[in-house]
């Protein structure tokens, strides 16, 4: 696994909380990318709705067992098929198997370059390393 991964954010924030009782894909687990450029796209989308400042968070995930999927959509015929719809069915599935999140190979979702991304299933699996606003000198993506 990369030693850094990156989390778009509509604000900065002190840590990180586990996923809501959710049944919405997205609500897995907590996502990253290994892609900067994408966190920082995802950021601003995130803070249009709420007038925020927009951060790239810099972290380090304890993931040791994920469930590798190819592709986003590979992802979604498994939530549709073991999850029967429910990302809580698929986590409680796939942790049962002794999974601690998932990965998607080859994500193209949420624009950037084609990429890996991950989600943990719990926010003890995530060290925050460094904050920076979008608007900061000198940031780039």
């Amino acid at each position: 696994m990369h030693v850094e991964w990156y989390h778009g954010a509509a604000r900065e924030f002190a840590r990180f909380n586990s996923p809501r009782r959710d049944p919405h894909p997205s609500k897995i687990g907590l996502w990253f990318t290994e892609c900067r450029e994408t966190a920082a796209i995802i950021a601003r989308q995130a803070a249009r709705c709420c007038d925020d400042e927009p951060t790239v968070l810099t972290v380090r995930l304890y993931l040791q067992h994920p469930k590798v999927y190819q592709t986003y959509r590979d992802f979604l015929d498994d939530l549709s098929d073991r999850g029967r719809g429910s990302s809580q069915t698929l986590r409680r599935s796939l942790a049962a198997r002794g999974h601690d999140g998932i990965e998607i190979a080859r994500s193209d979702t949420d624009g950037g370059p084609v990429r890996r991304d991950v989600a943990v299933f719990s926010a003890g699996q995530v060290e925050i390393l460094d904050r920076e606003p979008l608007d900061a000198p000198g940031f780039r993506p």
